[in-house]
């Protein structure tokens, strides 16, 4: 989608009145009308805050750095949202890249029409290195989707002001796209896109998500198939160890907020059957780790249960899907 003047409009609009005086993060904790992620964005190895408008709220965006266990602001910038077009999706740490984070927007009306924002820290500024739009024309003929890299190198201080606001380069021109930009076939896509793979197993969660199992991975999807988290640390295989039989992944349960991993381990002496929940976090949008159960059986004698071990986040503290590892934990709790 190119940007109009009514973006524009709403840009400038938005940059130059609907901002109202230098606050405190108190004033946004709690706040209905923003949310806040914690990234680390001054590379110094501490989280911060970051805090956006919300859907439909306006287009602010603020970087508060800790300093100390308080937190101050040094960042106001916009959050790329656009009146008419696409709105504010979420703002993600960048695993492994040179960029800290990346501002995700998209067409709420249909069809595909995304936009990630690139965000980095150089020399003591926050720099929007650029843009990937992601777009195909659901209207005329959705067999292509077209990924765009549009580097940017803008100031992100510097997009409050509405003429630096205009120096957003937008995505290429449908007769440069075939050009300059990756194409991906669609066909294809539905075939890869998380949770319709057809070699994989899906399980339904709240909130309108999904778990995906494929071999060692495990991914949390959203319901347009949006990756939210993935790990491939969890998920045992058949005769994983190799001392005996065993199942290996078993199943996925879930009730409300929390689904457990079941499966089924091996070791020299015991089957040990493993329970792994994760609870969802509202406030962060993480599942977190919540509850670890390993069940003892004789090897020899397989109905013999021989013992119980339950770990909870007071053994293991807060510890996010993503990051999870269960061999380490059974390096660090369940071999003492």
């Amino acid at each position: 989608m190119k940007i109009t003047g009514k973006i524009i409009f709403f840009l400038i609009f938005c940059v130059a009145g609907c901002r109202g005086n230098q606050k405190g993060i108190e004033y946004f904790e709690d706040n209905s009308d923003y949310f806040i992620r914690e990234i680390d964005v001054d590379k110094n190895g501490t989280l911060d805050k970051v805090v956006s408008s919300e859907k439909y709220k306006g287009n602010e965006l603020y970087f508060f750095v800790n300093k100390g266990g308080g937190y101050q602001m040094m960042l106001e910038s916009i959050n790329f949202s656009e009146d008419g077009g696409r709105i504010i999706g979420d703002i993600e740490k960048v695993e492994d890249n040179e960029e800290l984070l990346r501002i995700h927007t998209f067409f709420p009306d249909g069809g595909t029409d995304e936009a990630y924002y690139y965000v980095t820290y150089i020399n003591s500024k926050w720099i929007l290195t650029k843009t990937r739009y992601i777009n195909n024309y659901w209207q005329e003929d959705d067999a292509k989707t077209y990924v765009c890299d549009v580097i940017q190198g803008l100031n992100m201080k510097d997009l409050l002001n509405p003429e630096a606001a205009k120096m957003i380069k937008q995505i290429p021109d449908r007769s440069e796209r075939e050009r300059v930009c990756k194409v991906q076939d669609a066909a294809k896509e539905k075939l890869t896109k998380p949770g319709v793979e057809s070699d994989s197993l899906v399980y339904e969660l709240n909130n309108e998500l999904k778990a995906v199992v494929k071999q060692k991975d495990l991914r949390l999807v959203d319901k347009t198939g949006k990756l939210l988290g993935e790990n491939n640390s969890i998920i045992r295989i058949t005769d994983e160890s190799g001392n005996c039989f065993s199942e290996g992944f078993r199943t996925i349960v879930s009730k409300g907020d929390y689904f457990t991993v079941e499966q089924q381990n091996c070791s020299n002496k015991y089957i040990i059957d493993e329970y792994i929940t994760f609870k969802y976090d509202s406030v962060t949008k993480n599942y977190m780790l919540h509850k670890l159960g390993f069940v003892y059986s004789d090897k020899a004698n397989p109905d013999t249960l021989e013992k119980e071990k339950i770990f909870s986040a007071k053994d293991f503290g807060k510890i996010k899907f993503s990051e999870f590892n269960l061999d380490s934990v059974y390096t660090e709790y369940v071999n003492k």
